[in-house]
């Protein structure tokens, strides 16, 4: 996104997963692969205290000591953590009981309300196959070298890997259903740099580094021939403060907080607590208000001649947004 966060994920096969922020830059929501929805909330202190799934349930519970250590942490339906013991039951604060089982060494079993997830590892301890409650199977392929280099899923799709020089990805293939539908390959230098990517969609990258290691020019070849070639120069921060895109230059600065406070021709302000307070383009204003839980209750967009659109927020007391006012239009939220 504008502030350098990763706010999206792609797959070759189209599937996305999302990602959002609160101003502090800390993760609120994320959209798996799969569609399913979670979010995070965070305590006065900025330490997470809850993530909830998209219905509303609780996955994770945290609560902390005086040395902001984890002293309870309760665990929903999803969360695949490995249990140490033979069994473990949880129950979260949705009255939820989740019974951890350890069948041997080599998988656990996970069942909540009847529902059963199970994980089986091989002897190294790696992951080779989850059963989901609705019958969906993941199956994960290991080489030699401990490598993961086979990915299934019950619906089709194959991901295949190959590498290079230990670690460093070489190339993966994508199939479904048996047939390629895609592939990937990358080359690296002498200390392990991706130099050269070639992507599913066939454009191709050349990636050339400063003494430094840092990122100095993005070349792209397009798999219709036409060529982009992006370079970056930096602050003695490692900060970008210039991009340059076929001779055109786009400015960044920021402030002593390292935070980004303008790029090209837009601008970004900040609270001393270091919530973002206004963006500004042009003639365009957007700016935002926070509660005491530092969650945003207004934004408002406006230009020369006024406001344009505002949105209000509402929450409950656990954090979760009761109702959402666009320009007016009331949409509430009921969470079970």
């Amino acid at each position: 996104n504008e502030l350098g966060r990763l706010s999206k994920k792609t797959l070759p096969l189209g599937q996305t997963a999302t990602f959002a922020y609160d101003a502090a830059g800390r993760p609120t929501r994320r959209t798996t692969y799969a569609g399913e929805t979670f979010f995070s909330v965070y305590d006065q202190d900025g330490r997470l205290q809850r993530v909830t799934d998209g219905s509303g349930n609780t996955i994770e519970n945290r609560t902390y000591g005086a040395k902001s250590t984890t002293i309870e942490t309760a665990y929903g339906t999803t969360v695949l953590a490995r249990p140490t013991t033979t069994s473990i039951r949880v129950e979260n604060v949705t009255g939820a009981v989740t019974q951890y089982t350890a069948i041997g060494n080599n998988a656990i079993q996970l069942v909540t309300d009847g529902r059963t997830l199970t994980q089986t590892f091989n002897a190294t301890g790696q992951l080779t196959n989850v059963s989901y409650p609705n019958g969906d199977d993941l199956q994960l392929l290991y080489d030699t070298e401990q490598r993961l280099t086979t990915t299934r899923t019950a619906d089709g799709y194959r991901r295949e890997d190959t590498f290079s020089d230990g670690f460093h990805l070489a190339g993966s293939s994508f199939y479904l259903n048996d047939s390629l539908v895609g592939s990937m390959s990358a080359i690296y230098d002498d200390a392990g740099r991706a130099v050269d990517l070639t992507l599913p969609s066939g454009d191709q990258h050349h990636y050339e580094y400063d003494l430094l290691g840092r990122l100095q020019t993005d070349r792209l070849r397009r798999s219709d021939d036409t060529v982009t070639t992006t370079s970056y120069d930096y602050d003695l921060a490692d900060n970008i403060v210039s991009i340059t895109r076929d001779g055109i230059v786009e400015e960044l600065e920021y402030d002593a907080n390292d935070r980004l406070v303008r790029r090209g021709n837009v601008s970004y302000t900040f609270d001393d607590d270091g919530k973002l307070r206004e963006i500004r383009e042009g003639a365009s204003t957007t700016t935002f208000d926070y509660d005491s839980r530092e969650q945003v209750t207004n934004v408002v967009v406006s230009d020369e001649t006024g406001p344009l659109h505002s949105i209000e927020y509402k929450y409950e007391s656990n954090g979760l947004i009761a109702a959402r006012t666009l320009d007016g239009v009331t949409t509430q939220y009921v969470w079970d």
